[in-house]
Order: structure tokens, then C-alpha cells, then sequence
């Protein structure tokens, strides 16, 4: 929250992450939004996916099915974390600027072969 920066978000199905926020989502947005400016999103999730949490202060873009997989990374920094959501989530944070840089240029061609939604993404549907 205090660097100025990028999140690039793969393989995320944006349900798991509501359910673990739980009572906390409505802060977990107002924080977020006051980064607007600061920290930019880009979100890639399954094509034909309209579930579009962050919409207020993210991007978003559809890949393919072949290429989505069950295992969310963000890349931030020289930070890569990697998320898997059991019984309890799991986060795996790798800080090292090489596999930041790696994971960060696999997004970025992911991203230029992906789809915007047919919808666009201007309203977060997965808000209740």
C-alpha cells in the first residue's frame, strides 16, 4: 500500500476470494479504493466468467479455458504469491525479483491474448 505499482492477478475464479474475505469485503473495497491512482489491476479469469469482484478499481480480461488453471498468482514488486484455496487458504509468497519478472512477462502475454468481457467489467457483480 505505501509503493506506487501494478498487481497482475492470473487463474482466478473470484468466488474463492469472497468467501474467505467473509464480513471483511466491505473493507477489504474501501481500502482498496484508496489506492486508486497509486496501485493499478489487471485480472485475468475464465473465459465467459461475469463474476467481476474488483471491478470499482481493476481490469479485467478473459482467457481461454485451455489456459486457465486452478492456481491464482499475483505478481507485485519483486513479489510472486500464489494462493490455493482448501479447507483453509494457503498463500505461497516468493520474493525474489527474477521469478517476479518471469511470472510478470507470462501475464503480460496471457494478458495481449485475452479477451475483454462482452460486458466490460464497470459493475462489480459479485457485490451483495
Amino acid at each position: 500500500k505505501n509503493t506506487d505499482g501494478e498487481i497482475l492477478v492470473s487463474n482466478v475464479d473470484e468466488r474463492d476470494f469472497e468467501k474467505w474475505l467473509g464480513e471483511k469485503k466491505e473493507e477489504h473495497f474501501s481500502r482498496m479504493k484508496t489506492l486508486k491512482g497509486k496501485v493499478s489491476y489487471k485480472i485475468l479469469i475464465r473465459e465467459g466468467d461475469t463474476f467481476f469482484f474488483a471491478s470499482d478499481y481493476a481490469q479485467y480480461r478473459w482467457i481461454s479455458k485451455e489456459y486457465f488453471s486452478s492456481v491464482p498468482f499475483y505478481v507485485y514488486g519483486n513479489k510472486l504469491a500464489m494462493l490455493l484455496f482448501g479447507d483453509e487458504p494457503t498463500v505461497i509468497v516468493i520474493d525474489y525479483p527474477a521469478v517476479a519478472a518471469a511470472y510478470r512477462v507470462q501475464f503480460e502475454a496471457l494478458w495481449d491474448r485475452a479477451q475483454a468481457p462482452d460486458n466490460g467489467s464497470s459493475v462489480r457483480q459479485g457485490k451483495t
